[in-house]
């Protein structure tokens, strides 16, 4: 058994489910990892698996609110004898508007100034700060720790941040947060692990999966990405539109009586790969459908990536490293290889059987930039920002 306060818990926090890792402080080794699902609906799941994968323990329950599943997951490490073990909670928090750009610990005050960002991301800040006050309510005398996801794109320049409206507006936090921050960190610290020099330079990360999006990375900071003020903008995802233009959504409201919750419901979670296909947001049942829609929501897909891939390329002035990360970066060959096919002008070369075998280093020894798979780790990037804070021994409050 661990020695007390020697383990940190990070949280994900959904609208319906709660996802929950357990990492040694000192050694960063993953100790348990779970899922709460379907709260708020019937027959929610609970369930926890240690480091090699084995179910620790597995139920379906009736839990109505983010507060009767964290006393659940509070009853289940009381009974593992590891709740007295905990030195702190790191948070994943989507948005931390213009005011959190940094990791926070959590004081009353703060959480006061988070909830006013909910109106920025209304599907997800209102589950995390449930998540945040139901940790501090069971165990008050550990530390709260949030990390933001909008983050890592604080060092975008003004020109690539802003939008051409007023400056009132700008005011107001209509601006380019970019997101996907957590897993770019997390990508830049295994690059800069392995890559060494490279890893300074040039990179693009291609984040995909049912929320997709681009970043350019210039000496180790993002310089531009395809998310914007919400989630919603830049590359198609599983169910949102990705770049629209307002025209047409001026359209819907004026002469289609679309209201802002219609719009939401469309623009959100009926549009995309589902959108496109009619069938599914799901990327590897498209690739396995043999239909002209399935094929044409592919297409396109790949279409934008590789519009923006161009861009990216374009305003680093070339390119070092590319990386894909991501469900569908990750674990789709078939993908990658649309997205990297005709690089040619730029002399980027996909290894076709390297790709297959989802090799760590995808590219050609002749490849002009190096083509990368990295398994994304939110979760740790969480725990090692929330130990850093605290051996800082300076709390940002």
């Amino acid at each position: 058994m661990k020695d007390k306060q020697a383990l940190i818990l990070t949280v994900n926090s959904g609208s319906t489910s709660i996802k929950i890792s357990i990492f040694d402080s000192e050694t960063e080794s993953l100790v348990l990892h779970g899922t709460i699902e379907r709260i708020g609906i019937t027959n929610s799941l609970f369930q926890f698996r240690n480091r090699e994968g084995e179910i620790l323990a597995e139920e379906l329950l009736q839990l109505k609110d983010h507060d009767e599943a964290i006393a659940k997951l509070f009853s289940f490490l009381k009974k593992h004898r590891l709740e007295s073990s905990l030195l702190a909670v790191g948070h994943r928090i989507v948005h931390g508007g213009q005011l959190f750009q940094e990791p926070r610990l959590v004081t009353s005050e703060m959480l006061e100034n988070l909830k006013e960002l909910i109106p920025l991301a209304p599907d997800h800040l209102p589950s995390q700060i449930l998540a945040i006050e139901s940790f501090r309510k069971h165990i008050p005398q550990t530390k709260n720790i949030c990390c933001f996801d909008t983050a890592f794109h604080k060092t975008i320049p003004h020109y690539a941040r802003h939008y051409a409206l007023p400056k009132s507006l700008r005011n107001m936090g209509i601006v380019r947060y970019g997101f996907h921050g957590l897993s770019c960190e997390y990508v830049m610290e295994e690059l800069q692990e392995k890559e060494k020099e490279k890893a300074w330079g040039k990179i693009i990360i291609a984040h995909l999966g049912g929320g997709a999006s681009l970043t350019a990375v210039y000496n180790g900071q993002s310089i531009d990405t395809t998310m914007g003020f919400s989630p919603l903008s830049g590359l198609i995802m599983g169910t949102r539109c990705g770049d629209l233009d307002p025209g047409a959504v001026l359209y819907l409201i004026k002469e289609k009586g679309f209201r802002a919750t219609e719009l939401y419901e469309l623009l959100n979670k009926q549009s995309g790969l589902l959108g496109l296909s009619g069938k599914s947001p799901n990327m590897k049942d498209l690739l396995e459908d043999s239909t002209k829609e399935a094929k044409e929501a592919v297409d396109t897909f790949v279409y934008q990536a590789k519009k923006f891939l161009g861009a990216f390329i374009t305003i680093l002035n070339g390119l070092d490293i590319l990386v894909f990360t991501g469900g569908i970066g990750e674990n789709s060959a078939q993908i990658r290889e649309k997205i990297c096919k005709n690089l040619d002008f730029w002399a980027i070369q996909l290894d076709p059987i390297k790709n297959q075998a989802h090799n760590e280093i995808i590219s050609t020894e002749k490849s002009t930039a190096k083509i990368r798979i990295v398994k994304t780790n939110e979760e740790l990037i969480i725990a090692r920002r929330t130990r850093q804070l605290l051996r800082q021994g300076t709390l940002t409050l």
